[in-house]
């Protein structure tokens, strides 16, 4: 929705937390905890970016996060981040907490970018906040008074990762066509026997045209849940049952 600059008057109890502009992007401040260290930053605020935090290369880096990451037994999971400027490397990972607009997230999965360019190569930022924390509240963007206006939906949840261990590629043109371009080492999916270039012909009974990418990842989100696929290997269909489990 869409309020006038001159007549808009916030007569809410929501949060308020200070936004600017940087090279046209909205930012707000946001702290990641991971084992009881603090690192503060400015996100970008990006509701259409689907995941929940996503942290900017250089951020990782002059903070040694990987490092820490590893250090302290926490699993990472190598996957991408495919964008209108390309696909870059991505690993996730699950840290402590996510503190934003005052509300503390706990145990998030967040993604650590390997980005030569773009808005995760930017030395000016920590990252990203994605649709996964924003859609906990309904987002004002206050820009004549530099402000971002946040009213609370619900309490906050962890959001959750792939429970299978498969990344999938969607085929132009029509995109109807999700191909494995990825199986995680040790995951469902590895142990059920999915290979990279299995094509999926069938998801729980219903055919691979009519699942979207997205109700494909939020179906394979669901800790103890079964799944069935059947997939296509050169000219052999297979069919494959999968119980999922959390990865990280």
């Amino acid at each position: 929705m869409l309020h006038s600059n001159a007549t808009f008057e916030y007569q809410g109890s929501g949060r308020i937390i200070p936004l600017r502009l940087s090279a046209g992007l909205p930012i707000a401040a946001g702290t990641l905890v991971l084992d009881g260290k603090e690192y503060s930053g400015n996100f970008i605020i990006d509701g259409p970016f689907r995941g929940s935090v996503t942290l900017a290369t250089p951020f990782i880096e002059g903070n040694g996060l990987l490092d820490a990451m590893r250090s302290s037994g926490r699993r990472l999971l190598e996957t991408e981040l495919r964008g209108v400027g390309g696909t870059s490397k991505n690993a996730l990972g699950r840290v402590s907490a996510f503190r934003f607009a005052g509300i503390t997230f706990e145990n998030p999965i967040v993604g650590f970018a390997n980005a030569t360019g773009g808005a995760f190569a930017r030395r000016d930022i920590a990252g990203v906040i994605g649709a996964e924390i924003l859609n906990h509240f309904r987002v004002t963007f206050d820009y004549p008074h530099d402000r971002l206006i946040l009213d609370q939906f619900e309490q906050p949840s962890v959001p959750e990762a792939d429970m299978s261990g498969i990344t999938w590629e969607s085929q132009p043109p029509d995109h109807n066509e999700l191909t494995v371009v990825r199986v995680q080492d040790n995951s469902p999916a590895a142990e059920a026997g999915v290979k990279v270039g299995d094509v999926l012909v069938n998801f729980n009974d219903r055919p691979a045209a009519e699942v979207r990418q997205w109700q494909l990842t939020e179906a394979l989100k669901r800790p103890g849940g079964e799944v069935k696929l059947v997939v296509r290997r050169g000219e052999k269909e297979s069919v494959v049952r999968i119980v999922l489990r959390r990865l990280i």
